[in-house]
């Protein structure tokens, strides 16, 4: 079919539905290549997806479907023997370098369970270590010590006694200092903390992790020995402690002078290299101060922060409403000309019982389909009334006419139309001026949508 070899296993069915382009009939045929078993599989997973991960980012996506569906993923994709550290510290080391087929030739080795504990290594080691999200850890240092320590979990089997870490007898607070005293000397001993590693046993290995994870949430991918220090002696000194690494206790969130010397939190030096200490609030920690604690340049109630809190009752003037589509990709054979969620009115209701319908709408340009026999968004206006706008993978701006604001307790009905069946979508708020975006929430089908106190950018 189309010129493209039939598929027998998901790899190749993934790999035929990428020569396709947007020809959704191929794709389809690439998908009924396969055996009955596997695309059996290749459901569960979908419905996983849809059921957990339905409308989020691709990096987003990625962990949720992982985290929740990383079990169906690896039985769907991998039938392979191989562990974790069987592939990373046996099989890769023996591919020359550069080969990336021997890698990938690798990788198809892992068993199920091997993949699920792969992925979310990585995925934790990203968390610490990948600020800039290019798949690779910003410092090698921070690879190391996220990937072997701040993420070491004695039941995956990246973790296995092949790795060569954790076979030691070098005590918690011991290699805590010999980690400590690499931070000096990288500059001319960068593989200084893998030393360290293979000299720990696995018992503080185990202690060792919750310290090291409190450390590089603290100091970031590019952790020093000065920040090292700050972050034990302060926000990390119960994990320190408990690993018995010899530190002085000022706790840099208590509110109290823990270590006697008259300072208090961020005004003490022990404090101060700490990223508690040196960036913003994440909020609006006070709503009617004129000051702008969070550091996103608005103050009080133009902050999202303060909606409903010290007399912050609305939202800014020009906020509209938008509803996000979640169709991913053109099925034509099935959209029967009007591509992805199908909008048939909107309702506001306020809390005073006020209500009323959408007076406007525009379609953000672009569409994932070439042909929708309903593009127009004058049909969302008024009541409902079978007439809609499909979103054909797109967002639609929903305006309720001038002088009408949004305050916390009014809701929003969104009105399905269309025949084909119930689809998913996403509703937010588009904040003017501010280049805010509150997410309300998911649904499908015919829903409302509330605006909660706690809104949050």
């Amino acid at each position: 079919m189309y010129g493209i070899t039939c598929p027998t296993d998901p790899f190749e069915a993934d790999a035929c539905a990428k020569k396709c382009d947007a020809e959704a009939s191929c794709k389809v045929g690439c998908y009924e290549s396969l055996p009955d078993a596997t695309q059996s599989n290749l459901d569960l997973v979908l419905e996983c997806q849809i059921e957990n991960c339905l409308g989020l980012q691709t990096s987003e996506f990625q962990v949720c479907q992982i985290e929740n569906c990383g079990e169906l993923l690896g039985k769907c994709y991998f039938d392979g023997e191989l562990g974790c550290a069987d592939v990373f510290f046996d099989c890769y080391p023996s591919c020359p370098p550069g080969d990336q087929s021997c890698l990938l030739e690798c990788n198809e080795q892992l068993s199920p369970s091997g993949w699920v504990d792969s992925a979310l290594w990585g995925l934790c080691r990203s968390s610490y270590c990948d600020l800039n999200q290019d798949n690779e850890p910003d410092t090698d240092v921070c690879g190391i010590l996220a990937g072997f320590s701040a993420c070491y979990t004695p039941e995956s089997t990246c973790h296995d006694p092949i790795s060569g870490i954790g076979g030691g007898m070098v005590d918690c607070g011991d290699h805590h200092q010999c980690i400590r005293a690499c931070l000096d000397t990288l500059a001319f001993n960068p593989g200084c903390p893998y030393g360290c590693l293979q000299s720990v046993s696995q018992e503080a290995q185990i202690l060792s992790a919750p310290l090291t994870a409190c450390v590089l949430s603290v100091c970031g991918p590019f952790v020093d020995g000065d920040c090292y220090d700050s972050a034990v002696n302060s926000v990390c000194y119960p994990e320190a402690a408990a690993c018995g690494f010899p530190v002085g206790p000022e706790v840099c969130t208590g509110g109290e002078d823990d270590d006697g010397n008259g300072l208090v939190d961020c005004e003490d030096p022990a404090c101060a290299l700490l990223q508690v200490c040196t960036l913003p609030p994440e909020s609006e920690s006070n709503c009617s101060d004129g000051l702008d604690e969070d550091g996103d340049s608005l103050v009080d109630c133009d902050d999202l922060d303060c909606i409903g809190v010290d007399g912050c009752s609305v939202l800014p003037d020009g906020t509209r409403l938008v509803i996000i589509d979640g169709m991913d990709s053109c099925t034509p054979e099935l959209d029967t000309g009007s591509p992805g969620f199908e909008v048939d009115a909107v309702l506001l209701t306020k809390t005073n019982g006020f209500s009323t319908s959408a007076v406007s709408a525009v379609l953000f340009e672009g569409g994932l389909c070439s042909q929708n026999d309903f593009a127009s968004t004058a049909s969302v206006v008024g009541a409902p009334d079978g007439v809609f706008v499909a979103l054909n993978g797109n967002k639609a701006r929903i305006d309720f006419g001038p002088g009408v604001q949004f305050a916390p307790g009014d809701s929003f009905k969104v009105v399905e139309g269309g025949s084909d069946g119930q689809e998913g979508y996403g509703v937010g708020l588009n904040v003017p001026g501010t280049g805010s975006f509150v997410l309300l929430g998911f649904g499908s089908g015919t829903q409302e949508f509330e605006i909660t106190p706690a809104l949050s950018e």
